[in-house]
């Protein structure tokens, strides 16, 4: 099962409140090993995923969408750190 059928099937069926709550979840997690702060860090994506799961229906992602996200990220981690 890829990531996208186990969402389609599992996560997308959730209430939006419990896929927000799972989103904290996966963020906390992400970022519990992490020395810096993050606290502002959190709120920031907490804000960001909730104004997402409001935002309307969900719409397919491609390959393509994905790349260019990394690359975004990349670019502005790299901007960060240097």
């Amino acid at each position: 099962m890829t990531i996208y059928e186990l969402y389609d099937s599992a996560i997308k069926t959730l209430p939006v409140d419990e896929r927000l709550r799972l989103a904290r979840l996966i963020l906390d997690d992400a970022t519990s090993d992490t020395s810096t702060d993050t606290g502002d860090s959190k709120a920031y994506l907490a804000r960001l995923i909730k104004e997402g799961i409001d935002s309307g229906p969900a719409t397919p992602w491609t390959i393509d969408d994905v790349e260019q996200i990394k690359q975004s990220v990349t670019a502005r981690s790299a901007s960060r750190l240097g």
